[in-house]
C-alpha cells in the first residue's frame, strides 16, 4: 500500500483537504448545487438592493454561496470559488433578470419621483423642487444614460452632483425648506432654512 502524500494537502477539522483543489475537480452534482446557490444569492441581493452586486458588493453574495458550500460539507477552497462566481457573474445575472421579468406585470412598487426646475438669470440661481407620490406613463431611457431602479441608500453611496445631499435633506423632510447654495473655497456650500 502507497502511503497518501500530503503535499498540497492540510489537516482541517479532523479532515485531510487539498488546499490547491480546482473548481473543476468538484463532482457534477457538486457543481449543479453550487450554480443554484449562486443563482438563489444573487437573486436574492437583486430582491433586496434592486440592483446587482458591483465590484464593492460582490464579496457579500460570495460568502453566503461559501457558507452554503461549507455547510453542505463540500470542499473546495474561496478563491476557486469566487473565481468561478466572477467568471459566471454575467450569466447568472442574465438568469435573474430573466426569471424576475416573468413575473415583472404582477409586481408593484411604491416609488418617490423628484423634478427639479431650474431658473437662472445672471444674478443668481433658483431651483424649484417638486416631490410627487403619483405617476402615470412610461419611463424610457434618454440618448445620455438608462433609467434604472436603486434604493435610495445607494443612490447616496454614488457620486453625486454638488449639493445633491442637500436635495436630499429637503426632500426627506416633510414641511417646506429651503437651501442656500454659494462658492466657498472653490466648492458650493448650502445652508438649509
Amino acid at each position: 500500500m502507497v502511503p497518501l502524500s500530503r503535499k498540497n494537502h492540510e489537516m482541517i477539522d479532523g479532515k485531510l483537504l487539498q488546499t490547491d483543489k480546482k473548481y473543476s475537480h468538484l463532482k457534477l452534482k457538486q457543481k449543479e448545487k453550487i450554480a443554484e446557490w449562486m443563482y438563489l444569492e444573487t437573486k436574492a441581493y437583486y430582491e433586496k438592493n434592486y440592483t446587482f452586486p458591483g465590484d464593492k458588493y460582490i464579496e457579500e453574495v460570495i460568502f453566503k454561496v461559501y457558507d452554503r458550500i461549507v455547510e453542505a460539507d463540500i470542499w473546495i477552497p474561496y478563491g476557486e470559488v469566487a473565481k468561478h462566481y466572477k467568471k459566471k457573474r454575467s450569466d447568472i445575472n442574465k438568469r435573474v433578470r430573466r426569471d424576475l421579468n416573468q413575473y415583472e406585470e404582477k409586481k408593484t412598487e411604491t416609488v418617490c419621483f423628484m423634478n427639479m426646475c431650474m431658473v437662472q438669470d445672471e444674478k443668481g440661481n433658483v431651483i424649484f423642487l417638486y416631490k410627487a407620490n403619483q405617476c402615470s406613463g412610461t419611463l424610457h431611457n434618454s440618448e445620455e444614460e438608462c433609467v434604472y431602479w436603486i434604493p435610495l441608500e445607494e443612490f447616496k453611496e454614488k457620486e453625486l452632483a454638488t449639493g445633491m445631499k442637500y436635495v436630499l435633506q429637503i426632500m426627506a423632510l416633510s414641511q417646506m425648506n429651503e437651501c442656500y447654495m454659494h462658492l466657498e473655497d472653490g466648492k458650493y456650500v448650502g445652508t438649509l432654512y
